[in-house]
């Protein structure tokens, strides 16, 4: 937890002073807004988990304590734990990324051989992606990329300003120009096949993206994890559009294409328009609508819809003019309400598809027919499916079936009324007829879920050894002083700038001085020579008597940047943000919180420490007793020991009763 050390970042290096600039600078509450829609809950923000599916929010975000809890996971800690943990990152990886965002100037130089040999494999694959990233970015600017590449881009209506926000590249015919650049850079040709970024032809290594226009793929942090191509080839033989394999950065069933640079404006507009493919992103988004992503063409997952939940609990699925193939993504759709989110459906204009429709309409246009054709997918679906049925009653059965289990499949009890009040309305029939439906199909999801839970074994959550949940704690641990060394590091740092006032002994008058409130907790735990038993409690505590000795007073931050995790998870467990009290003075209800009676507090939780540790030594002692029966000169002073010892603790007990009493 020492300062002054250099960390390394790919070809970067970060001195000490600017990790300080960088942690003093980053706001968590505008970083993970980038990554969670987050709300106002009092003095705090919530939003639902990033790392578990839930659907209520209990992920809290302390603005003023500038740190997170994820109460569904565990998880908790500063903006850089969160990216540590959410994307992956290194903690060089996590401050590089903060200091680009906050425009901080971070020193650098080349790595050597040595020094990139060291680097980890997943951080290698970022990094050659990245180097792929920008040769094809780089290809653009002469020759065949210039010529061809760039020109088809500007031929589609995509400005130069759209091609470089959206890093647009394209790879050569002819020869393997990838390769040669990734060799003459010192990259693994290894990491390259492993990203699909060339493969083996006839027993040789050759680029995978020959004349093709590439598109990167960029994760929430706007790392770049993949690739997709497009030929420019007109051999129907060749395939239309090459895509990175599944790789340790790449999982394609939980990215969406342009999400990163999306995710602002779902948040904004509280809704996300969802489209097919990588120019149809790219040209709504040089229209000014920027809250479209992609599925890049394949089938809608739900990892996919949670992320999008994560921003938005709105979805507008864009569709050419062709119920066919609306039809065809019913069961995507599904998922959507399966999830609990809203879907809507948006039908182009017939021989329109999104990209030709942003192409050829400006932003007020767009946002028109948007307002004016949007529907609902449930109404939308039971006006389609009725349209279909003319009378034949196996078709109507069918529809009312497929409509029925759309709505059964809605959590929300409310959402289900109302959805089987409107389809039956337009389907033309009495409505208890589609809630006899309803009952059978809910009740056939239900045992069908509940037979897989019964089926599948839940691992129980495992926790750190070394430090414990207190969920862990049963009878054996009832003497253990864990909650008591939890309660005065509590105390410590909820209220590290407050102080104590402390009778002077030695002076003729009553009088006080005031005595920080960490100095003074340390303070009477050192006199009385005691330490804490819990290996993290320990820890922490030795780092505080450390830096009081040394005057550099109590900073959280050194303990929720420390290297160890579970240093960092118990800080966050200490720095209680579940359990605010609302604000009762607006309805004349005065309640007193733990600062107003913080010198009580502190006394209460010495005296119940020191208790603790007492009744421990009066245990120890009793075992001693047992095997010293025999020798009547130790038991004499066993005896007189636990006489003096149980006079100590009737003297604590009786300063803890009036501390708790007064």
């Amino acid at each position: 937890m020492s300062d002054g050390v250099f960390l390394y970042f790919g070809r970067y290096m970060i001195p000490p002073e600017i990790v300080s600039q960088i942690m003093e600078t980053a706001r968590i509450e505008e970083v993970l807004a980038d990554f969670v829609n987050l709300k106002r809950a009092g003095q705090n923000l919530k939003a639902l988990s990033p790392f578990t599916t839930e659907k209520s929010p209990s992920f809290i975000v302390s603005p003023s304590k500038q740190i997170f809890k994820d109460f569904s996971s565990g998880k908790g800690g500063t903006v850089v734990t969160f990216l540590m943990e959410h994307e992956q990152m290194t903690y060089p990886e996590a401050l590089k990324w903060l200091a680009k965002r906050y425009n901080i100037e971070v020193p650098e130089r080349p790595l050597s051989a040595e020094e990139q040999e060291q680097a980890n494999e997943r951080e290698s694959l970022y990094l050659v992606n990245a180097f792929a990233e920008e040769f094809f970015a780089d290809s653009l600017k002469d020759g065949e990329g210039k010529a061809i590449g760039q020109s088809y881009l500007l031929e589609r209506g995509f400005s130069q300003k759209t091609i470089d926000r959206f890093k647009l590249g394209y790879n050569a015919k002819n020869g393997n120009p990838l390769i040669i650049a990734a060799k003459d850079r010192g990259y693994k040709l290894e990491y390259l096949e492993t990203l699909g970024l060339v493969k083996e032809r006839q027993g040789q290594l050759t680029d995978t993206y020959r004349a093709r226009v590439v598109f990167p793929i960029h994760n929430l942090s706007g790392r770049c994890i993949g690739f997709g191509a497009r030929t420019l080839r007109s051999d129907k033989n060749v395939p239309k559009y090459l895509n990175s394999p599944e790789t340790p950065i790449y999982h394609k069933s939980g990215v969406l294409y342009g999400l990163f640079f999306a995710k602002s404006a779902i948040s904004k507009k509280d809704a996300c328009l969802l489209v097919e493919g990588y120019t149809d992103v790219i040209s709504l988004h040089q229209a000014g609508v920027e809250n479209a992503v992609a599925s890049s063409g394949t089938s809608l997952t739900p990892d996919q819809i949670r992320l999008i939940g994560r921003y938005s609990q709105n979805i507008t699925l864009v569709f050419d003019n062709d119920p066919a193939g609306v039809k065809a993504s019913f069961r995507g759709i599904d998922l959507v309400l399966q999830e609990g989110l809203n879907a809507r459906v948006l039908l182009l204009p017939e021989g329109e598809d999104p990209d030709s429709f942003a192409r050829n309409n400006s932003s007020e246009e767009i946002e028109e027919y948007m307002t004016k054709h949007t529907e609902d997918f449930m109404l939308f679906k039971s006006r389609l499916l009725f349209q279909e049925i003319k009378g034949d009653p196996l078709k109507s059965a069918e529809a009312i079936k497929s409509i029925v289990h759309s709505i059964a499949l809605i959590p929300d009890h409310l959402k289900r009324s109302i959805y089987t009040k409107e389809c039956a309305n337009i389907l033309n029939m009495e409505e208890r007829v589609l809630v006899l439906e309803l009952n059978k199909q809910r009740k056939k999801l239900f045992n069908d879920n509940n037979r897989a839970a019964g089926g599948t074994y839940q691992a129980p959550i495992e926790t750190s050894q070394e430090h414990p949940s207190p969920h862990q704690f049963d009878a054996a641990d009832s003497k253990s002083s864990y909650y008591q060394e939890r309660d005065l590091l509590r105390i410590i740092f909820n209220h590290s700038d407050k102080f104590i006032p402390v009778r002077i002994e030695d002076s003729e008058e009553e009088a006080f001085e005031d005595i920080a409130l960490p100095n003074f907790i340390v303070q009477e735990l050192q006199s009385d020579k005691l330490q804490m038993e819990d290996p993290v409690h320990a820890k922490i505590y030795q780092e505080l008597c450390t830096r009081i000795d040394q005057g550099l007073g109590v900073d959280m931050n050194v303990f929720l940047n420390s290297s160890e995790e579970n240093v960092r998870n118990a800080i966050v467990e200490l720095v209680n943000l579940q359990y605010e009290l609302h604000d009762w003075k607006k309805k004349n209800i005065f309640v007193k919180q733990e600062d107003q009676k913080l010198r009580k507090a502190v006394y209460g939780a010495l005296y119940a420490f020191k208790e603790r540790r007492v009744e421990q030594m009066i245990d120890e002692l009793q075992k001693e007793l047992a095997l010293a029966y025999e020798n009547k000169e130790e038991l004499t002073s066993l005896l007189e020991r636990k006489r003096t010892l149980d006079s100590v603790k009737t003297q604590i007990g009786k300063e803890l009763g009036r501390v708790i009493m007064h």
